[in-house]
């Protein structure tokens, strides 16, 4: 019996690190001509500094009426953001043109 309870014990601490990983958030694309930035979009309580300093990325941009940032970032930066809590999308910048008819 107690090497029954010991089993389920150690099932129950050590599969989760054998889990699979969480899932990436999906970098919404578009196409055109691009920037070579991204635009990130952060949930409501979470603060700018705090998810740049948890990725050790800098942005080139950061707002004001959006928070959110904007920068150029490595694959690992990048996929540090995807993996965020508090990221809620990544989009890559692109050109946009208007034409009047």
């Amino acid at each position: 019996m107690r090497f029954l309870i010991s089993a389920v014990i150690a099932a129950i601490t050590i599969l989760p690190a054998f889990s699979a990983p969480a899932s990436l958030l999906d970098i919404q694309r578009y196409s055109g001509k691009k920037t070579g930035k991204y635009i990130v979009m952060l949930k409501p309580d979470a603060t700018k500094s705090s998810v740049l300093k948890s990725m050790r990325g800098t942005a080139t941009h950061k707002w004001d009426i959006i928070n959110g940032f904007g920068g150029v970032f490595t694959a690992e930066e990048s996929e540090a953001l995807q993996s965020h809590a508090n990221v809620k999308s990544i989009t890559e910048d692109s050109y946009v043109t208007v034409s009047v008819t």
